[in-house]
């Protein structure tokens, strides 16, 4: 199904019809493609290539923890991926807090962080994306892939939440963010990603 979904898309991209892709979305080597544009069923594919940063660092990960504008569903599609999410917990002076950013993506501007001067104690939960995962908008998550592999899933859109704020938790809240992000792409790297995938399937 998923084979066949994607074969799909590689001829619209063909064809030159999914021109809003992104090279490094959110961290080095991770990319997007936007599948499906339609208002509350977006589709997005995301795909690390080899040269990705998008390591375990569970404590410090490289995309920060953060919620989205939607509920989602995570699809498995490629390699070995972990959904990371971040659990409530109380007050820990024996564990560094992470700080409480205000987040602008790339997606929509320049990409930047804004450290609000509060901090907030969590716990993380690491499960392996082995089946479709559904998260509401609220719900603090990372990403996380082995060092040197191509890996890739799916993001299902769903449900917006009218009271999201753009806000996420990180302990690095002095993040330079570099210009090589977000660099918008065409239907040609789309195609180019979504062979790199299809010839990893089985």
């Amino acid at each position: 199904m998923i084979k066949a979904l994607l074969e799909h898309y590689l001829r619209r991209a063909n064809r030159g019809e999914l021109p809003n892709a992104i090279e490094n979305c959110h961290a080095m080597g991770l990319h997007s493609i936007m599948l499906s544009a339609d208002p509350g069923n977006q589709l997005r594919l995301f795909i690390t290539t080899m040269e990705h940063e998008m390591a375990d660092k569970s404590l410090n990960p490289t995309i920060a923890y953060h919620p989205h504008h939607c509920d989602v569903t995570l699809i498995p599609v490629l390699g070995k991926v972990q959904n990371v999410v971040a659990l409530a917990t109380r007050h820990d002076a024996d564990r560094e807090p992470f700080h409480v950013c205000l987040w602008q993506s790339g997606v929509v501007g320049k990409a930047k962080l804004k450290n609000t001067g509060l901090v907030q104690h969590i716990d993380t939960q690491a499960l392996a994306l082995e089946k479709p995962v559904f998260m509401p908008a609220r719900q603090l998550h990372t990403v996380i892939v082995p060092p040197l592999s191509v890996a890739a899933w799916l993001v299902q859109e769903g449900a917006e939440d009218t009271d999201y704020v753009p806000f996420c938790l990180s302990r690095s809240p002095d993040t330079f963010m570099p210009d090589c992000l977000y660099k918008k792409r065409d239907s040609a790297f789309a195609s180019e990603m979504l062979r790199v995938v299809l010839g990893r399937l089985p």
